[in-house]
């Protein structure tokens, strides 16, 4: 049910501004911010990111998502 300043949801009342996590694998709802627990990756994933740091000439510390991005921003130039 959704009020003008709360809803309920799973029988409990949530007041405007009261924080949720939405769970985008799962799909579940959480009350506050959760910690978060990221999974080491497999050996799949350390093999896309090995050809992408071949293709963006660098090798570094950087996160995954960065990793990536500068191969794709290789790629966009060369024009592939």
């Amino acid at each position: 049910m959704v009020g003008t300043d709360s809803i309920v949801l799973g029988g409990k009342v949530l007041g405007v501004g009261e924080e949720i996590t939405l769970d985008g694998a799962g799909g579940g709802v959480v009350l506050g911010t959760p910690e978060l627990v990221t999974a080491g990756t497999d050996d799949h994933v350390e093999q896309l990111l090995g050809w992408a740091d071949e293709v963006s000439g660098e090798v570094s510390r950087r996160g995954g998502e960065e990793r990536l991005e500068a191969a794709q921003a290789v790629l966009r130039r060369r024009g592939v």
